[in-house]
């Protein structure tokens, strides 16, 4: 009798002992469920926020940007050296604070998109070069300038355009500028181009540690211009690329990032990534065409290394006075 006495002692101390466990976890979580630091719609949120939270809210509300790669294939190791993410310096994890791509063009200066860059100041930049993956080996460069189109509108994404000077040489060999004539043939035989980033996988949100690519023929602008489409939004420095049915497309984080056509044994550069619908049917990728400013990127980069098949003349509007952020 006393030993069963017992025995029923221990099990209650027992079944006590694991409530109170189970009775402090619920309360810890709901602890964390009503603390301050997540309720960011509060009037005093941003008194309660740590300062790494503070720095993405800061940088997320300064420039809306909408592009990933949709349902495309993991990159091949080395096989697009030259593509850069760009990172947000306030924020020390690489997978959060990559916002963008761009394009070695030199040993020492990336083009990207004026939208990624527009308005903030070289120390708020990292450029992460020589990797394919977001949180595995690689190098990360400072931003000594950044350089963006003068006459870029942010409203139409006209001239989406700019250059970032690196703190110090790379070693990778950047594509190469077609020539007009050449960019021409391409987009009239539809040329597939590959384009490629970090962005997100799907349209809920899974974004990628991995260098994502696809491909997507170019399309004629007359055809990207239709009123199903694009509309009349589209001017002569834009191409489009893409499917009817909208089956692949670059679309968060993939802004800036080069499209690439293999030809003659030569990459070439062809453009740059806008804007778009993130695949959406008829709604074909937006880029900035690289051709039409080739003057403006030798002038602005002081360099004889740009490597184009062809010279020849500017208009006088293309060659806009640039925007710099020191």
């Amino acid at each position: 009798m006393h030993s069963a006495s017992h025995f029923d002692l221990k099990i209650s101390q027992d079944i006590s002992q694991r409530l109170t466990f189970i009775g402090a976890a619920m309360l810890f979580c709901l602890t964390l469920l009503l603390s301050p630091r997540v309720v960011v719609g509060a009037d005093n949120a941003e008194n309660h926020t740590d300062p790494y939270e503070r720095a993405l809210r800061n940088w997320q509300s300064k420039a809306p940007l909408n592009t990933k790669i949709l349902k495309g294939r993991s990159a091949a190791f080395g096989d697009r050296p030259w593509q850069v993410g760009l990172l947000n310096a306030s924020i020390p994890d690489p997978i959060y604070a990559h916002f963008c791509s761009g394009t070695l063009i030199t040993d020492q200066w990336v083009v990207t998109a004026a939208h990624c860059v527009a308005g903030r100041q070289g120390t708020e930049l990292i450029v992460l070069v020589g990797t394919n993956s977001l949180n595995l080996g690689g190098r990360k460069k400072q931003v000594i300038s950044v350089v963006v189109h003068g006459a870029y509108d942010p409203h139409t994404r006209d001239n989406d355009l700019a250059l970032l000077f690196l703190d110090s040489p790379t070693a990778i060999f950047p594509p190469q500028f077609p020539s007009i004539e050449v960019e021409q043939r391409l987009v009239d035989d539809q040329e597939k181009v590959k384009i490629g980033g970090w962005g997100n996988t799907y349209d809920f949100g899974v974004k990628s540690l991995d260098l994502m690519e696809t491909e997507a023929p170019l399309v004629p602008l007359q055809l990207c211009s239709e009123p199903d489409s694009h509309g009349q939004s589209l001017t002569a420095t834009m191409l489009c690329a893409g499917y009817e049915d909208g089956r692949t497309d670059a679309c968060d984080g993939d802004s800036g990032g080069p499209a690439t056509v293999r030809q003659y044994g030569q990459e070439f550069l062809i453009g740059v990534k806008s804007w778009g619908d993130c695949g959406a049917p008829k709604k074909y990728g937006v880029f900035t065409r690289i051709t039409p400013y080739v003057g403006w990127i030798r002038a602005n980069t002081h360099s004889g290394l740009i490597r184009t098949q062809t010279e020849y003349l500017w208009p006088e509007s293309l060659v806009a006075p640039a925007r710099r952020f020191p």
